[in-house]
């Protein structure tokens, strides 16, 4: 285990920059967000924000505004990590082969299995906790703030984060092992062979499609389809509540609105992406053992 956890420790510390790169983007944007608002209270003597109330959003309560607001804040922050994820993972599989190094770190007494498991545990791992913490800093800004100017419930930001949180880290971590298979097929520039793959496996689908009528599955659709179809349903969920269940009270709404995404992040879907990443995780073994060791 001491083992195990020095290899990641390794990986953290040989791509910690890129691994904290969305926390610096995150507190910069806060910077920026100080800075504007610093500069308003000068020129005229007031916060415009302060001056808003619950009764600016019109038909949406205070806690229904709160929930939507992180729920889908919690989403930028993963969006940015999923494209950092695409840089670590290239460089944290093919870093070494690269620099012509690889032969001195593959010949230490360490299982290969070991090597991949403490690079996935790694990516995985370390990106879960700063989507994490990300998330729990601007859901806890974003509901003190709304809870102190609109009154409303700061409990309902908490759920809405951790609903958030778990179907981004899913969405992250699938990605990533499709992103991961890839960059140990392709040893150098892989993001742009794994595109050229994907283009030329959908052009030749689209041929055969056409000529014989053979029809091959969409790898684009397919992975988008299973990747957001949760986050759909949630939207959908949301519309048919505030359309057919306007008897209802407000509050009773946003229950319903929440329980309703909890079955829509915490279904068989959400299984198997992580089934299916663990199997693309596991198959990268193969394809890192083929490697030419230089």
């Amino acid at each position: 285990m001491k083992q195990f956890k020095a290899l990641i420790l390794k990986e953290y510390n040989t791509h910690k920059k890129q691994f904290l790169v969305a926390i610096w983007i995150n507190l910069g944007v806060y910077a920026a967000i100080i800075i504007g608002l610093i500069i308003d209270f000068v020129r005229n003597g007031k916060l415009n924000v302060i001056s808003l109330n619950s009764s600016d959003f019109g038909q949406f309560s205070p806690d229904l505004i709160m929930w939507g607001v992180n729920f889908f804040l919690a989403i930028v922050p993963a969006v940015l990590i999923f494209f950092v994820a695409g840089v670590v993972t290239e460089n944290i599989l093919n870093e070494d082969f690269k620099k012509k190094c690889a032969i001195f770190h593959l010949s230490q007494p360490v299982n290969l299995w070991k090597i991949i498991g403490s690079k996935v545990a790694a990516i995985t791992g370390i990106f879960s906790i700063v989507l994490l913490l990300l998330t729990l800093l601007n859901g806890i800004v974003v509901s003190t703030i709304m809870s102190f100017l609109f009154k409303s419930n700061f409990g309902y930001g908490m759920i809405a984060m951790v609903q958030s949180y778990l179907l981004n880290i899913t969405n992250i971590i699938f990605f990533t092992s499709i992103s991961w298979i890839f960059s140990s097929m392709f040893t150098e520039k892989s993001g742009i062979k794994s595109v050229g793959l994907i283009i030329g496996y959908e052009t030749t689908r689209g041929i055969l499609l056409n000529i014989s009528g053979i029809k091959l599955p969409s790898f684009v659709m397919y992975t988008t389809k299973l990747a957001f179809n949760n986050l759909h349903t949630v939207g959908v969920n949301f519309q048919t509540t505030k359309k057919f269940y306007t008897i209802l009270p407000q509050n009773d709404q946003l229950r319903l609105i929440i329980q309703e995404t909890w079955l829509s992040i915490l279904n068989g879907e959400m299984v198997l992406k992580l089934v299916i990443s663990v199997g693309l995780f596991a198959l990268s073994y193969y394809f890192y053992k083929k490697r030419e060791i230089l």
